[in-house]
């Protein structure tokens, strides 16, 4: 088994991302799709585990905490990836910090890396 570390890296700041919307981000060149609802920013990967969509194209329903594909409307609990039309369907999150009005998403890589 790998052994693996966190890093913490800076994607945006907080005021950048519109509330009930997603933003698309880079950090360690990963695609992420950022989304805020209220006072909370998730963030997952952008591509859709069903076709590859790109998710921060897609439209967020915040009363439901849902990222929603904008190729085929799989949707996709944000706090979870876990699609809500496919139950088959997880997709990869990661965690956010917000700091200081900064967004830091966790990213996960070989230690040593």
């Amino acid at each position: 088994m790998v052994e693996t570390v966190s890093e913490d890296v800076l994607v945006c700041r907080l005021d950048e991302l519109t509330d009930g919307a997603a933003k698309l981000v880079t950090a360690r060149g990963r695609k992420i799709a950022l989304t805020r609802i209220g006072s909370e920013v998730f963030a997952m990967r952008d591509a859709c585990p069903h076709k590859a969509g790109p998710l921060s194209d897609g439209r967020v329903s915040a009363a439901r905490g849902e990222l929603i594909c904008p190729w085929h409307f799989f949707r996709f609990d944000v706090r979870t990836g876990a699609s809500i039309t496919n139950p088959e369907l997880v997709n990869e999150t990661y965690p956010v910090r917000v700091e200081d009005g900064n967004v830091y998403v966790s990213i996960r890589r070989p230690a040593g890396a």
